[in-house]
């Protein structure tokens, strides 16, 4: 199932570095998973963000560094036994962010992009969602 090859990434996933810059604080973090969500959920179980209202206007942003690696383990493992789990990792709350990551790829709305370190800027506008991207 796609939440056992999940379980299989996150156990070998290198860290990667994220910037973040949102409402005024810039955040460097070595980081597993870098969510930027505006519903509930990635597929029909993994709740990320359970509070997160596509109209609000707000992005909840998920990010599980290395050091919460077994926290989202242990999050995928209570789904795939069927018990009642919680996400314990708390958004940060936005309408607006940046952020530049050393990877290659992203993925928007279930399609994967290229990525080649520019800085993306999102922005919610209560419903619509806006992303530019910066040369580089």
């Amino acid at each position: 199932t796609a939440l056992r090859q999940l379980r299989k990434l996150v156990e070998t996933f290198r860290a990667t570095t994220l910037r973040l810059t949102v409402a005024g604080n810039n955040y460097k973090k070595d980081c597993i998973l870098v969510e930027i969500m505006n519903i509930s959920s990635m597929g029909p179980r993994l709740v990320l963000a359970a509070d997160a209202d596509p109209g609000d206007g707000q992005f909840d942003i998920i990010i599980v560094t290395a050091d919460q690696r077994q926290e989202l383990i242990s999050y995928i493992d209570g789904l795939l036994n069927g018990t009642n789990v919680e996400f314990k990792i708390k958004p940060i709350r936005a309408s607006r962010l940046a952020m530049e990551w050393e990877g290659n790829e992203i993925h928007i709305d279930d399609e994967h992009k290229s990525y080649f370190g520019q800085q993306l800027k999102l922005t919610s506008l209560e419903g619509i969602v806006e992303i530019v991207t910066g040369n580089k």
